[in-house]
């Protein structure tokens, strides 16, 4: 025996006197080995959640820190999934673009929008008074065609009424037969308004699309503004001159005439 042997015999000899007397010392091994063997079992799993517990440590500050460049809305708010289409707001139904606010006065009733037939710059430089015409229902049953100049932006019938005069208005006289379209017109040429054109209004009943004038020097022009309402349509005509039509004509939307009066 070498010295080798020797030693690994003393070896196993003091292990053995350590281990306790024992009746079934084969069994008692077997159980010590199944015994190892589930620890050593265990021992990779254990490691692999330690390594991922220990990844997501290294992983989770530089997500984190990466996020922090994305735009950050308020606190509880929900972002807005990519693509949603643009959402907007219906236009108001009381607003209309160039069709100022109209207070009624006494009961009446505002028949058409009113139609603007020109504007006149103030000696300020910034605000501009404006001349409208349009039609009323009455009270009492008739209708009439106005005018009134208001400043830029302000109602008619408003505060600033009076430093511009009341409406001026005449009363409209219905068609007396099916024959008969025109329910009245006049001259709404303002001083200083259209210093170098005039402007005409005519009131038709349906179907009337569009009104023509003719000029004292047989040329013609037709209605370039309108405004309709329940009952008829009011037409505007603006003219190159302060002339005055000597005849006119309604016409459908056919350009057949439906009536021709002067």
């Amino acid at each position: 025996m070498d010295e080798l042997e020797h030693r690994l015999r003393s070896a196993l000899t003091e292990m053995a006197e350590e281990v306790p007397p024992s009746h079934g010392a084969w069994e008692d091994q077997q159980r010590r080995l199944a015994l190892k063997s589930r620890r050593d079992r265990r021992r990779p799993a254990v490691m692999a959640a330690v390594a991922a517990a220990v990844v997501a440590l290294i992983v989770t500050p530089i997500m984190i820190f990466q996020g922090n460049h994305s735009p950050v809305g308020p606190a509880g708010s929900i972002p807005e999934a990519s693509g949603q289409p643009e959402v907007t707001a219906p236009p108001s139904s009381a607003w209309k673009p160039g069709v100022p606010q109209y207070i009624a006065l006494e009961g009446e009733i505002l028949a058409t929008d009113p139609v603007s037939t020109g504007s006149v710059n103030l000696s300020n430089g910034r605000d501009f008074v404006s001349t409208y015409v349009y039609a009323l229902q009455m009270p009492k049953g008739y209708s009439q065609l106005c005018q009134a100049q208001v400043l830029e932006g302000e109602p008619i019938n408003g505060p600033q009424q009076a430093k511009y005069g009341a409406p001026q208005c005449q009363i409209l006289a219905p068609p007396v037969n099916e024959k008969v379209v025109s329910w009245g017109s006049r001259d709404v040429t303002t001083p200083g308004n259209r210093p170098n054109g005039s402007v005409y209004a005519y009131v038709m009943s349906p179907p009337t699309d569009r009104v023509m004038v003719r000029l004292p020097d047989n040329s013609y022009a037709v209605s370039a503004s309108k405004a309709v309402g329940k009952q008829f349509t009011l037409f505007v005509v603006y003219l190159n001159g302060p002339i005055k039509p000597i005849a006119w004509s309604a016409l459908d939307a056919n350009n057949k005439q439906l009536q021709n009066g002067s």
